[in-house]
């Protein structure tokens, strides 16, 4: 002991004679006469003041005694420190060899949780020593209390009950610095939480820690009540009193023989590793403003600027060209031929014709009005040659295919159904997956295989079912200045103590002929000991007992327990803690992380888990899921007026995702009955309401319907016979995509019929078979190009994308096949119903064509629709008038081509782009789990009440991979984080990452089991042997330390042992301790040695009433950690009588002995059970010369599987069945040692509150486990570690969602590349299919990437996140968008007419009202979508169905044919020869083709020259408009001239016209 004013270093140091002098002149200089010297306070046992405490010293006010050489060393060994202070001779102390023993006796149970903190197991021990023996006990103790001996040897003295311990305040301080970082890793918490009672480890200080190692009344583990006082200077200690001072030990730097501790248990020991984390990056700003906003729309205002000045100067050109032109045809055409010789001869006198810009300039170059290339046959490139054939090959491939199916549609039907028959019966070879794990995660992806791997080793995790409870009409509580939660009402815990016993007790599900209750499924950690379910519920504070419950004091039980659920009043009636972060809720703030500071106390939520077994193999889950669906129904109809109860377990999603699907089936149905309704009336066309029944095709709309739902399936039986499974995502999307494109196709078939120009001589064969030529190509490009996408949409790695793109893309093809078949023959026999054609006259007919009506003269069939048996009477069919038609033809393109609205469109369209572009980057990742709930759902408040009360997240593993070699040093070096551990190691580096939960997600430090493994192999009371090398169970040493005799020890001072009625048999083992100190050196009680046997402890053993006055001291080595506990439901294990076996190998899946030369063995298997036998004594396991508190390597597998079948106790809590029993496996060599195999090392999440927070937790956790990973494969190299460039050690971590969010990772990569190949691939076949007409291939691709981009913007905008959906979803908008384009595209580039303005205006009026009325008016029927009861189909279906819908009518009707007027493909005329036009460079139609066109047109006007078909084709070709054509028929026939004069025509290619 050394007071204030003299370091004890100095002390030592300094002579005996020189100390005795300073010490002396102090003295005199101090003037205390009055003073008497230091004496002790006690000496010797004289009894307990309990019957379940240590021994208590006697009253003594005397001088110091000697100490005996045997007591003498074995103080040596339990305070080192104390013992060095008073020199290496013989020193006299206030104990004897009772006390001595008893204070090792009760440091041995510090010692098991201190071992891997030398610094703080120092620093915590020096105040016992000098409480103990010092010498100087009277100048720091102060006796308060005494109370009458209990031991009779003793009777009349008084022994020491209450006293004063004065300490100096800074070595307190100090001392709890060293410690309050030391960890508990089987508890995944600080020892600080055991140590500090009621205050734990979050609100523990060393005033506290030492207030309650002292707290009779609370800490049963004191045999005495110690009043420490914490003095800051010695001017606060009352006279004749020096606190006791000492020199702490930082934990972070060696000390003498004490060495330092290591990182896992002292933050200053820890490297400052560099920041290696991808940084996050600082948001680019612009102006105050997000940066990419800011630059979109800057691009969007200087792109309208320029392309408005561009526009407005072509314009007014293109105005100047116009007036030139049409002066030009005014003119004579002597005096046209005049202009173009002076032209020719340079003798044009030139005048100005506008605005300063004569004629000559303006015909001369190339006019920004496109006109027709005029080229020759041998101009051509190849590309042109090779457009032009595919054309036309494929229009007269479709026009005889539609000529066949209108021939024989009987045939042609029957054998598209026989083949669709055959397909569907593959549906009964059908597999439909609902496993999410199968439907999201890639079977090789790494989480997927990590998956495997820990369920093939370990097991799956737990099937998790819990209870969140919040009390109603309870308010918080106030005592002592402390607000306590609601929830630690006494009446309101008595009520959920009732709900929790009918869960446990009286809840059963019926499994064949068996009843099953929780019992029989729960987990059980600590079984064989404790049988009863590990209930993680407030109530086992009290062991679920009501009695419990009524008697105790609430609010101060449940701060005790708070504070340190490991004490044994405080442990479950499974015999393990209560851990308050999992049972407690309601106390962490918004956005705030599990922290040492949270206070429970103040809790508003209870939280019951249960944790079930669970199975690799998912037959043995059958009682479990019985038992689940007993208990999701009761708790649904279960009420009550106190109790707020949100819950769930393990299969609560997959019913609730099977339920969701079953209640949106009408509203899908309702949703395709409405497209079906709309799509049997647009068909038809009537002007008569008479002839409603027979002009609708709701015959043929059902028909096209059932064509749509027949590729479905037929879709799906192809699979099925190939083998891939189905999901509920195909069955209730793809239906949807098919009916867009099918019902498509279906308008513009009828459309094109309706459309046909006709003459007297065409059948309906022949038109239907020009109709199907005329569309086809376009069908085919479309079916194609989306086909082609979803198949290699089929390269994503989920499978349930892969499978949709799969199912979808053949849907698609065999629908294309089928409306080629069977809908045109279908369509064929509707056609024949309905009409027949005859011939009439010629001015009938062309009258019929002027009249707008388009369907010649036609003789009703007059049959109904539907009912076609019966037949309306006959007449001449008025001509019809097609209202889209009309008004797309009259008002809307002509409208949508002016000059200033293509202007506004481009801009307006550039300002959606740009800001679609600035809002996709924001789009949220990830799918919620709220969303996959139906609104009804119980587990959307389960999922709202956790995030909202929950206090930590998911169980993450750290799993090492086998293989590693744990028996060399350096290996175990990289992974413990014990002392002499690697500053680096795993364990340090899991350590580090939890001090950052913000960026780690990981709440709490790890489970180390290999460094509770160093502590129980070195520790005599936990590793101990049978005579025949089999594991003693400690239940078996309790029956020795009852034997009917025993001596007790007695002090060297005796002559002889006193004899009593019991003696303990004593144990032989080697004592070994900690700092090189060892009790292989000595045999302290070697007179004694068969009746000796020691056991550590707090101080607590069993002692008889009445014992003579030796009997006292022997009985020290009696454990205290017995508490009484009413209901304790330990299972006694039954004595064995045969003869123990020596441990055989067993197999890893069964457990039983087998001849296998090395396999695995599982967790507690591989070892024998235990064994009665006479004696136990200590593993031989020897510590490491150079660093004591860690075993010998070579020996490190030996004793392992007893260390995972030990369960912790009082007197050994380090065994590592509970903690480690199923996260280490052993694995047997072919001499039958064992080994660690697989091992995991697992920690918490933080709470996740959204899908960002999950797939971020996991990054985070794939980066540590990277960094150790690397750090397993160096090696050592020029004294340098460098990495060995082989992964031969490996390192992952699991938890069980990662396995779902892994996706979101790399979700944006996949998403582009996903995107990218489906757009890439619709280029390629639409290339392709168009013959290579490269710009109209291009423009397509263009116009889907704009519709993509403005999903993108639309999904920010309405909260859509990107996730799987979300992706299949994009795809799908591909498709639709294909079908939104590329029909209007194809008619743009077969159109004849001259100008693009005038071929985009006629492709829009051809496709456009099929387009407005078959995709976009049919699939409006999803609306109905938005009032599902599923968010799912709310917010990825409805909402984005109908944006696709919406967006790709926009582009697709306004866009599309804008961008086709402005840089759509340029068309060729080709002619036989051309004359010469050096001149003319551009090559663009002149002056001199106008001329020769003009002659043409007068000569189709004039009597007796032309065929009325030349006419028309040049008239189209001037003019584009059937109009023109029209005016020019009454010309014609005012002048009486007949068609049939015109045979005598020159052709109109001869170039002489």
């Amino acid at each position: 002991m050394v007071c204030f004013k003299m370091d004890p270093n100095i002390q030592r140091k300094q002579p005996l004679s020189q100390r005795l002098l300073f010490t002396s002149l102090v003295s005199l200089l101090l003037l205390l006469p009055t003073v008497s010297a230091s004496h002790c306070i006690w000496y010797d046992h004289c009894g307990k003041l309990e019957r379940d405490r240590d021994f208590i010293s006697c009253n003594y006010t005397g001088p110091p005694k000697p100490l005996g050489k045997k007591s003498e060393a074995l103080l040596r060994v339990t305070c080192p420190e104390f013992v060095a202070e008073f020199g290496n001779g013989p020193i006299e102390t206030c104990c004897n060899h009772a006390q001595v023993a008893s204070l090792a006796s009760s440091l041995d149970m510090m010692k098991m949780f201190l071992h891997r903190c030398p610094a703080c197991r120092r620093n915590l021990r020096i105040p016992f020593c000098h409480m103990t023996c010092s010498p100087r006990q009277s100048d720091f103790l102060e006796p308060v209390k005494f109370a009458p001996a209990t031991d009779p040897k003793h009777k009349g003295k008084e022994m020491v009950s209450d006293l004063k311990f004065y300490l100096a305040g800074d070595f307190i301080n100090r001392t709890y610095d060293s410690c309050k970082d030391v960890g508990a890793p089987s508890t995944n918490d600080r020892v600080m939480g055991l140590f500090c009672g009621k205050w734990g480890a979050s609100r523990c200080t060393g005033e506290r820690l030492f207030d309650y190692l002292g707290d009779y009344d609370n800490n049963p583990y004191t045999p005495l009540n110690i009043q420490y006082q914490y003095l800051q200077s010695i001017d606060e200690a009352p006279e004749g009193i020096l606190p006791l001072n000492s020199t702490a030990q930082p934990c972070n730097v060696d000390f003498e023989d004490s060495l330092a501790c290591s990182c896992a248990d002292c933050h200053g020991s820890c490297p400052v590793f560099p920041d290696t984390w991808e940084a996050s990056g600082e948001p680019w700003i612009m102006f105050g403003y997000d940066g990419l906003a800011v630059a979109m729309a800057l691009t969007a205002v200087a792109f309208s600027i320029s392309f408005l000045i561009v526009f407005a100067y072509c314009h007014k050109r293109n105005k100047r060209y116009t007036v030139v032109m049409v002066e030009r045809q005014m003119r004579h055409p002597e005096e046209i031929r005049a202009a173009v010789g002076r032209r020719l001869a340079n003798l044009n006198d030139a005048q100005a014709q506008y605005a300063g810009e004569d004629e000559n300039s303006l015909l001369h170059g190339q006019p920004t009005v496109d006109l027709p290339e005029v080229v020759t046959q041998d101009e051509l490139t190849v590309s042109d040659k090779i457009t032009s054939w595919t054309q036309t090959a494929v229009d007269q491939f479709f026009t005889k295919w539609g000529t066949v199916c209108a021939t024989y549609p009987g045939k042609v039907m029957a054998l598209g159904v026989l083949v669709a028959a055959s397909l569907c019966c593959g549906i009964f070879f059908l597999k439909i997956t609902t496993d999410p794990v199968d439907l999201w995660a890639a079977p090789h992806s790494q989480a997927r295989m990590e998956k495997e791997y820990f369920d093939e080793n370990f097991e799956p995790f737990f099937r998790i079912t819990q209870i969140i409870i919040r009390p109603i009409g309870i308010e918080s509580m106030e005592k002592d200045n402390v607000t306590y939660g609601p929830v630690f009402n006494r009446t309101f815990l008595l009520e959920v103590l009732k709900l929790q016993n009918i869960i446990e007790k009286e809840l059963n599900a019926t499994v064949g002929d068996e009843e099953v209750f929780l019992k029989d499924i729960c987990n059980k950690p600590l079984a064989p000991d404790y049988d009863s379910c590990n209930v993680q519920s407030i109530l086992n504070f009290w062991q679920n007992d009501e009695a419990k419950i009524n008697e105790s004091n609430i609010l101060y039980d449940a701060n005790i327990c708070i504070g340190n659920p490991y004490l044994d009043s405080c442990r479950g009636a499974y015999g393990g803690p209560v851990l308050p972060h999992v049972a407690l809720g309601g106390v962490l703030a918004p956005n705030q992380s599990l922290t040492d500071s949270a206070e429970y106390i103040k809790a508003d939520t209870i939280v019951i888990t249960l944790p079930l077994n669970n199975y690799h193999n998912k037959s043995l889950l059958a009682p479990a899921l019985a038992w689940e669906e007993v208990f999701n129904k009761f708790m649904s109809n279960f009420s009550h007026d106190m109790m707020d109860i949100a819950f769930r377990s393990e299969r609560s999603i997959e019913d609730e995702l099977e339920r969701m699907s079953k209640s949106d089936v009408p509203t899908v149905i309702i949703s395709y009955i409405i497209m079906f309704l709309y799509i049997a009336i647009a068909l038809g066309h009537t002007n008569q309401l008479s002839r409603l029944l027979i002009s609708t095709k709701v015959t043929l709309g059902l028909g096209g319907v059932l064509i749509v739902l027949v590729s479905v399936f037929s879709s799906v039986g192809f699979y099925g016979f190939v083998g891939v499974p189905c999901t509920m995502l195909i069955i209730e999307v793809i239906p949807f995509l098919v009916l867009a494109v099918g019902v498509d196709n279906i308008f513009i078939l009828v459309e094109a019929y309706a459309g046909q120009e006709r003459n007297p001589d065409d059948s309906r064969i022949q038109l239907i078979g020009r109709s199907v030529g005329a569309v086809g190509p376009s069908m085919l490009l479309s079916s194609i190009s989306q086909s082609c996408c979803f198949f290699l949409g089929a390269l994503s790695d989920m499978p349930a994308v892969r499978a949709f793109a799969l199912y979808a893309g053949m849907s698609l093809l065999i629908n294309f096949v089928l409306q080629m078949t069977l809908f045109v023959s279908l369509f064929s026999l509707d056609v024949a119903r309905e009409e027949y054609i005859y011939k009439t006259s010629h001015t009938a007919f062309l009258s019929t064509l002027r009249s707008g009506g388009g369907m010649g003269m036609v003789q009703k069939d007059n049959r109904f629709d539907v009912c076609c048996c019966i037949r309306q009477s006959k007449s001449e069919r008025e001509p019809e008038t097609r209202f889209l038609h009309k008004v797309f033809e009259t008002t809307y393109a002509p409208f949508l081509m002016r000059p200033y609205v293509r202007a506004v469109v481009v801009v307006v369209f550039t300002f959606w782009l740009c800001a679609s572009v600035a809002m996709v980057p924001h789009m949220e990742i990830g799918l919620e789990e709220e969303l996959s709930m139906p609104e009804d759902s119980y587990v959307l408040k389960y999922f709202d009440y956790l995030e909202k009360y929950g206090c930590v997240g998911a169980p993450v593993y750290f799993v090492l991979k086998s293989g590693y070699n744990f028996s060399n040093y350096e290996n175990q070096n990289k992974i413990c984080s014990h002392v002499g551990c690697n500053r680096d190691s795993l364990l340090i580096q899991l350590n580090l990452a939890h001090q950052m939960p913000n960026r780690t997600y990981i709440a709490v430090q790890s489970s180390a089991w290999i460094d509770d493994y160093f502590e129980w192999s070195l520790e005599p009371k936990c590793c101990r042997l049978m005579e025949n090398n089999t594991f003693c169970k400690r239940e078996l040493m309790d029956s020795q330390e009852h034997s009917p005799s025993y001596s007790y020890y007695p002090d060297e001072a005796e002559e002889e042992p006193v004899k009593v009625t019991e003696r303990p048999e004593v144990s032989t083992e080697a004592y070994e301790y900690e700092d090189h100190a060892s009790y292989d050196d000595f045999n302290l009680y070697d007179e004694y040695e068969e009746d000796i046997h020691y056991d550590y402890t707090y101080g607590d053993p069993d002692f008889a009433d009445h014992f003579d006055e030796k009997e006292n001291e022997a009985n020290w080595w009696k454990r205290i950690i017995r508490r009484r506990r009413p209901g304790n439901n330990k299972t006694k294990e039954t004595e064995v009588t045969e003869e123990p076996k020596e441990p055989k190998e067993k197999d890893a899946s069964s457990g039983e002995n087998t001849t296998h030369t090395s396999n695995e063995v599982h967790l507690d298997d591989g070892w024998p059970d235990y064994v009665d036998a006479e004696r136990c004594q200590a593993c031989p396991v020897k510590p490491m010369e150079k660093n004591p508190v860690r075993p010998n390597p070579e020996d490190f597998g030996t004793y392992l599987p007893m260390f995972l079948k030990d369960n912790p106790d009082g007197i050994c809590p380090k065994g590592g069945h509970a903690a480690y029993g199923q996260t280490v496996k052993v694995i047997y060599d072919e001499s039958g040692n064992p080994s660690p195999g697989a091992n995991a090392f697992m920690t918490y999440h933080v709470v996740l509150k959204n899908s960002r927070q999950f797939y971020e937790a996991l990054r985070a956790a794939r980066h540590v486990a990277n960094n150790i990973t690397q750090m397993l494969n160096m090696v050592e190299k020029d004294g340098q570690m460098v990495p060995s460039g082989e992964i031969k050690y490996e390192v992952f971590p699991y938890s069980v969602f990662y396995v779902f969010y892994e996706q979101y990772l790399t979700m944006w990569e996949d998403t582009v590349r996903m995107l990218a190949i489906s757009v890439f691939s619709v280029f390629i076949i639409t290339l392709l299919m168009m013959g290579l007409d490269l710009a109209s291939s291009l423009i397509i691709m263009v116009t889907v990437v704009l519709i993509l981009t403005n999903m993108g913007g639309l999904m920010y905008l309405w909260g859509i996140s990107l996730n799987a959906i979300s992706l299949v979803n994009l795809i799908v908008a591909i498709g639709i968008s294909v079908e939104f384009c590329s029909h209007t595209t194809r008619a743009f580039a077969v159109s004849e007419a001259d100008t693009r303005i005038l071929r985009a205006k006629a492709a829009l009026v051809r496709m456009g009202p099929s387009v407005l009325s078959g995709i976009t008016l049919s699939d409006m029927g999803v609306v109905v979508l938005a009032f599902a009861n599923s968010k799912i189909f709310q917010v990825f279906y409805f909402r984005m169905y109908f944006g696709m819908v919406v967006i790709g009518a926009l582009h697709g009707l306004i866009l599309l044919p804008v961008l086709l007027s402005f840089v759509g493909p340029s068309r060729k005329v080709v002619k036989a020869n051309l004359p010469d036009r050096a001149a003319n460079p551009s090559g663009s139609v002149q002056l001199e083709d106008m001329i020769a066109e003009e002659e043409q047109e007068k000569q189709c006007l004039t009597p007796k020259r032309c065929h009325e078909k030349d006419c028309r084709n040049s008239l189209k070709k001037k003019s584009g408009s059937e109009r023109d054509f029209r005016d020019a028929e009454d010309t014609r026939q005012e002048d009486n001239r007949s068609a049939d004069n015109c045979s005598n025509t020159q052709d109109l290619s001869d170039p002489s016209v």
